[in-house]
């Protein structure tokens, strides 16, 4: 780095530049940071041993399990350069594997594809600060739950689990569950009346559901007859409404939270 226009030489861990250069200790939220301003340079490589800029820090999703070698902690597709060839970590005889959550951060390398790390020359993926995850205000991570089978047990679609990981617009780690059919895409009044049942706005006796009108009184119907509802505009502007009520997180005033009203979890959030 430069000091007083001056090159001086220093060795650091990670945690100690992250901390020192950008006051990032936690690692938990993922972020790119900018250091195309700073004169700070690391060891590297593009084509002989030499000094490059680095461009950005970045802090990636966290992961379920990480392999190493002792000295240098990576994913299983974190690479490593040795005599020339490209290394994944979980190809390499020094490392193994470790199932334990670790933290993950990497380095955008200007002029060059490697750096140098606890004694490794370390492949310089350049993703990470680009990528759209760490551009975007909500990030969705969308995972197959069950199939959906008709009568012939022929596969028509699935069940896709929605979880929100990053939101910057409102509160994260909300879920939601909805259908996709193949020949038809995402089923979303079948969603609505999933959600409003397991929210207990409409409730279920036998084959028939019942549907709490504005005007107080109750509508009855059977599942077969609920896209049929839906068609009016005024009965579907309405159960959208309720929808919306019973899932949107709204944001109250400050007050002394009733702490046996609530349950903390002992178990780290998923990244």
């Amino acid at each position: 780095m430069k000091q007083n226009n001056e090159w001086i030489e220093e060795e650091m861990t990670i945690a100690e530049f992250a901390e020192r250069f950008i006051g990032v200790n936690d690692f938990t939220t993922p972020e790119i940071y900018d250091l195309s301003g700073y004169d700070i340079e690391i060891y590297g490589n593009a084509g002989k041993d030499c000094y490059n800029p680095i461009k950005t820090f970045v802090v990636k999703p966290s992961v379920e399990s990480y392999w190493t070698d002792g000295k240098l902690n990576g994913t299983n597709k974190h690479t490593i350069i040795e005599n020339g060839n490209n290394i994944c970590l979980e190809d390499h005889n020094d490392f193994v594997e470790v199932n334990d959550k670790m933290k993950v951060v990497d380095f955008e390398i200007e002029n060059s594809h490697s750096y140098y790390a606890n004694g490794r020359l370390n492949h310089n993926t350049t993703s990470g600060g680009k990528a759209l995850g760490f551009h975007s205000s909500v990030r969705v991570r969308l995972d197959k739950s069950t199939k959906i089978f008709d009568k012939d047990k022929n596969v028509l679609g699935m069940n896709i689990k929605a979880k929100i990981v990053k939101n910057r617009m409102g509160p994260p780690l909300r879920t939601a569950i909805f259908q996709v059919y193949f020949d038809r895409g995402i089923d979303d009044l079948s969603s609505w009346l999933f959600t409003l049942k397991e929210k207990g706005v409409i409730t279920v006796g036998g084959a028939w559901y019942s549907l709490p009108l504005e005007n107080g009184e109750v509508k009855k119907f059977q599942s077969k007859n609920w896209v049929e509802i839906m068609r009016d505009p005024a009965t579907r502007k309405y159960v959208y409404g309720l929808l919306c009520d019973a899932c949107i997180m709204k944001y109250k005033p400050k007050e002394v939270i009733d702490l046996d009203e609530i349950e903390i979890s002992k178990e780290s959030i998923e990244q």
